[in-house]
């Protein structure tokens, strides 16, 4: 009974920062999905406006907008991973797996 009490006290402990850290993690996700989902909508915008109607000032400036959008824009965190929904599931997929297998190979007392 020792060990399952010990057990449930750490859990208990620790859950809530792992919340916390998740909850970070996918603000932050989140607001590079945003971000780049944003900047792939202002390229397509600007691929079907009616340029052919404007003044060739205007022309030239949206080919140049055109050309710094259609790079893709994503935010990184400090240049390891691009914050996205994908990283983020991809996140929570392995922390899920290590527990799984931390599960397995603890031995039960």
């Amino acid at each position: 009974m020792y060990y399952t009490e010990r057990l449930y006290k750490v859990i208990a402990k620790s859950s809530p920062l792992l919340f916390l850290s998740y909850y970070l993690l996918f603000i932050y996700c989140l607001s590079g999905q945003r971000l780049t989902d944003t900047c792939e909508k202002l390229f397509y915008g600007l691929c079907q406006c009616k340029w052919y109607n404007c003044p060739r000032s205007f022309k030239m400036s949206l080919l140049t907008m055109i050309q710094f959008c259609s790079r893709p824009v994503n935010l990184t965190g400090g240049g390891i991973f691009t914050a996205s929904f994908e990283t983020f599931m991809h996140g929570l997929q392995q922390s899920v797996s290590y527990i799984l297998l931390l599960k397995q190979l603890t031995p039960e007392k």
